[in-house]
């Protein structure tokens, strides 16, 4: 069977929680992070996204195991890339980039002329930038960029 890219379901939540806590625990141990095996709590904003935005929110599955995700939003002619994951076990699969293509695709509609990347708060530790918004957490500011989201409903496209 091959992999499949969908939209992604409520469904997944709990298997899209899992991949992201593999794929972070796995970037922590490959860059000397101390890796201990976090929650798998799925994160509020799956949900949010899932709600407000779910033409930008897509799965890599294979034999019902989801590999990957990707979460993306259109503001304007403005395109962000919200968090995209993929199991450890099936990196360097092309994986990320079919997934990447898929979130490149939503606001294909609109005249996008600006893109961009949001990090999480190890992947801006790691690349040795600093999270200057207050935010020591990543659900903190994932909370931050929910309550942005919700504050400007008119700008939803």
């Amino acid at each position: 069977m091959s992999i499949i890219y969908r939209p992604a379901e409520y469904k997944d939540i709990l298997k899209i929680a899992e991949v992201r806590t593999d794929a972070t625990e796995e970037i922590k141990r490959r860059h000397g992070f101390d890796s201990k095996k976090a929650h798998n709590e799925p994160n509020p904003f799956y949900i949010f996204s899932l709600q407000k935005e779910p033409e930008g929110f897509w799965v890599a599955e294979e034999k019902g195991d989801i590999l990957g995700m990707t979460i993306s939003w259109v503001r304007g002619n403005l395109w962000f890339l919200s968090f995209l994951f993929v199991s450890p076990s099936h990196q360097d699969k092309n994986v990320g980039q079919n997934l990447l293509r898929m979130a490149l695709q939503h606001g294909g509609e609109k005249k996008i002329t600006n893109r961009a990347v949001l990090l999480l708060h190890i992947t801006q530790r790691l690349s040795g930038s600093i999270c200057n918004t207050g935010c020591t957490h990543g659900n903190l500011c994932t909370a931050w960029l929910v309550q942005v989201l919700q504050q400007h409903p008119s700008k939803v496209t």
